[in-house]
């Protein structure tokens, strides 16, 4: 609604309210007429005008006075009487009404008006009394800022005296070296002489005002765009600036400042002023280039530290570690850094253990070295020698420790497996010992026999007999050992040819029948005679003459012993050659290590069962260069089984040499030379009986002596001799006419690959291990002359 339709609207109801208030008191003169009679109607119509006057106001008044004189005229026309106008007394009654009437409506125009007033005036005052108190609160506001400004303004001051006590320190200790003041509004950049001195500019320019890029000439190429863009940053924001950066003094050495200052703008928003100052941190920059060197040399060397390395605090925090932690805990170094093993390592009673040690060493405050276990990520175990100690600060206080440890799992295992080697080979050396003087006391007790004997041929053989046997005995325990060392140095050459397998499983056989005959033992052979094989038949029947050796050995008198040779079904291109036994069989801890070498089942002090411990690892040796397998077995209900797989093949195996046999020698002029009498003197008595001229020496010199005179067709030469030793001599020998076409052979106990090598290289045709044969010499005799 406007504001001329609420006026019209207010109107309307004032003179609404005026003719409401005539109608009314008429209705009361009407209701009075049968009492008041003839008396004019005017009487109730001053009501009626004193409320218009009253609730609308002057106009409202005179309407409602007008109005009540026509409707007393009416109504006195409608009661029947007749107001005669033209009287003076109506006249005047009307008149007075009339003027009544009218001082009414002025007097509520009067009242209305001061009411307007008072009411002006009251609101005047309200108005006045609400801009008073908002002054007043103003007031208090201001009195409260002034009081912060000047709270302000002290702390500002006592900041202000503070900083320039610090820069006048500095100035004074040296770290502030130079101040400028950059007026952004004429672009001109004012420096001081130290200033000057650090940026290499003339101090004359300095003080007169330089450009911006006349200002960075000076800083290094590399630090120039990040210093750009920190002070672009710095004059659209305001506010601090901070930069390091490098810059060339007058000296043209680049030196690390730090340039300190503050971007004033103004109201406006645009900056004005760009004032500060320069520090020097050369010495500060230097000391963080070590620590970084040192950090990265310390970084370098924990990773180059084989094992793990690492630092832990007093709580058993990791601080530092190293890629083998990393490892070891089978997760990246930051997700175990800060924690405790007892945090990241799986097995909790092994992180335990760890804590603990570690506890103990910061508690006693001194280094310790000490094995610990902690296995693998996957499960491995795994032994660590570990060093541990406490680390303090410079008060002495231990701050936490730092360790290495390092994996001894294969360490440990092969000290485990060096104890049992000695073990093995000390029970060897006892093995040895009680098998070489076995022999010792027959051959002696033969010698005093033969000396005794006199006339008596049954004695003199019977010892010759005794002798010969256990000689051969003694022979085949050095021949066992020399065998082990071919063996287990790659030194065995196998002679192949096509045999039968009959003929070779009989021939081991024959081999061990005294001894089970001895034992009374049950022997029995199943072999199809048609079986032949591509194989060595001599090392073929060393292996089974070994297996049913061990076999009778360890099975109780009246037992028995199999030989079986046979084509599996499952398997048509092998043969396996099978030795079992009703003996205790095999313990199970032994099973797996039988064909080690030096491995014997249970013995007794008397040694009845005799052997070194050799045979099966020889057997497992000889059989592999054959190209086949070997396994051992034993069933829980006694007895033990031995299986030797062989391929049945046409073709050579490698390594393989065919063989020769020697020739039958003519008589020959021999020289011996060996500084044991006993020896010589047996060999030269031997070859004589052989028909063979026969010279013997006892050292190099005569030696040489002897070939000049005797011109040998074949020297038999040990290494070993005083003076100049066998090797020197057969090269003086090939040197020499005398000696130039003599067959040479190396008669020795020296036995290894590289006394073989050497004896090829000073012109020996052949290299025998002592005791030797008259076969042997005239095999290496037919063989040099091939």
């Amino acid at each position: 609604m406007s504001r001329l339709d609420l006026r019209r609207s207010t109107l309307l109801v004032r003179y609404g309210m005026a003719l409401a208030a005539v109608l009314a008191a008429m209705g009361v003169r009407w209701s009075l007429h049968p009492v008041m009679g003839a008396v004019p109607p005017y009487i109730t119509l001053y009501l009626a005008i004193v409320v218009a006057a009253v609730m609308g106001g002057r106009g409202p008044a005179l309407f409602a006075t007008a109005v009540g004189a026509v409707a007393a005229l009416a109504l006195a026309n409608a009661s029947g009487e007749v107001l005669d106008l033209t009287r003076l007394p109506e006249q005047t009654r009307l008149l007075i009404y009339l003027v009544s009437g009218a001082g009414i409506s002025l007097v509520a125009n009067a009242m209305d008006d001061a009411r307007a007033d008072a009411l002006r005036h009251a609101r005047a005052m309200q108005t006045q009394s609400d801009a008073l108190a908002r002054a007043n609160a103003q007031l208090a506001q201001a009195n409260e800022q002034l009081a912060q400004a000047s709270r302000a303004k002290d702390e500002i001051l006592a900041q202000a005296r503070a900083s320039a006590e610090r820069v006048q320190l500095a100035l004074a200790a040296g770290a502030i070296v130079g101040t400028w003041d950059w007026d952004l509004v004429s672009g001109k950049i004012s420096v001081d002489e130290r200033f000057a001195e650090s940026f290499g500019i003339d101090p004359a320019l300095g003080q007169s005002g330089l450009g911006f890029e006349q200002v960075i000439a000076t800083i290094h190429p590399d630090d120039l765009p990040g210093v750009r863009e920190a002070i672009e940053e710095g004059l659209r924001g305001g506010g601090p600036y901070s930069r390091e950066y490098r810059v060339r003094g007058r000296d043209g050495r680049y030196h690390w400042i730090q340039a300190n200052g503050r971007v004033d703008h103004g109201p406006d928003g645009k900056p004005l002023r760009f004032p500060g100052v320069l520090l020097d941190i050369e010495q500060r920059r230097s000391l963080e280039h070590e620590r970084d060197q040192a950090t990265q040399l310390l970084r370098a060397f924990i990773e180059a530290v084989p094992g793990v390395v690492y630092a832990k605090d007093t709580a058993g925090r990791m601080l530092l570690a190293n890629r083998g932690v990393a490892e070891l805990a089978g997760a990246p170094l930051e997700a175990f850094l800060g924690k405790t093993v007892m945090e990241f390592i799986p097995n909790k009673a092994q992180a335990a253990v760890l804590m603990e040690n570690d506890r103990r060493i910061m508690e006693g405050g001194v280094a310790v070295t000490l094995e610990e276990a902690l296995n693998y990520p996957d499960g491995r175990q795994a032994v660590w020698l570990t060093t541990k100690a406490p680390f303090r600060d410079a008060g002495g206080r231990v701050l936490g420790l730092v360790g290495t440890s390092v994996d001894i799992t294969a360490r440990k295992a092969a000290e485990q497996a060096l104890v049992e080697a000695d073990r093995l080979r000390n029970e060897f050396l006892a093995m040895l010992g009680h098998e070489l003087r076995n022999p010792l006391a027959p051959i002696s007790n033969a010698v005093h026999m033969l000396e005794r004997a006199g006339e008596r041929t049954e004695l003199r053989d019977r010892a010759v007999q005794i002798i010969h046997r256990q000689v051969k005995h003694m022979a085949r325990l050095v021949e066992d050992l020399l065998e082990v060392s071919r063996v287990t140095q790659g030194r065995i050459e196998l002679r192949l040819e096509r045999a039968r397998l009959e003929a070779v499983l009989q021939a081991a056989a024959e081999t061990v029948r005294p001894l089970m005959k001895e034992r009374g033992q049950h022997f029995s052979l199943e072999v199809d005679g048609a079986l032949a094989l591509v194989m060595d038949p001599a090392r073929m029947t060393q292996v089974v003459a070994n297996l049913l050796n061990n076999a009778s050995k360890y099975t109780q008198h009246g037992g028995e012993v199999t030989l079986a040779a046979r084509v599996p079904p499952e398997r048509p291109g092998w043969v396996e050659i099978v030795v079992r036994d009703n003996g205790p069989g095999i313990e199970p801890a032994l099973l797996p290590k039988v064909f080690d070498l030096f491995t014997q089942g249970g013995t007794t002090i008397d040694r009845s069962r005799g052997g070194l411990g050799l045979g099966l690892a020889l057997v497992k040796r000889l059989v592999e260069l054959h190209g086949g397998t070997v396994q051992a077995e034993s069933p829980p209900g006694g007895g033990a089984c031995f299986t030797v797989s062989l391929p049945r093949r046409e073709m050579d195996v490698p390594g393989a040499q065919p063989g020769s046999v020697a020739a039958p020698v003519k008589p020959l002029r021999v020289l011996v030379v060996d500084d044991n009498e006993d020896g010589a003197a047996m060999l030269q008595a031997l070859l004589e009986s052989d028909g063979h001229t026969v010279r013997r020496e006892g050292d190099g010199e005569s030696a040489m002596a002897a070939a000049r005179a005797f011109h040998p067709d074949l020297v038999l030469l040990d290494i070993g001799l005083p003076g100049r030793d066998g090797w020197e001599v057969a090269r003086a020998l090939r040197g020499e006419p005398a000696g130039r076409d003599a067959v040479l052979v190396a008669v020795t106990g020296y036995g290894q690959p590289a006394d073989l090598q050497r004896s090829r290289e000073a012109g020996f045709d052949g290299h025998l291990l002592k005791p030797v044969s008259l076969e042997a010499v005239y095999g290496v005799m037919a063989g040099a002359r091939s």
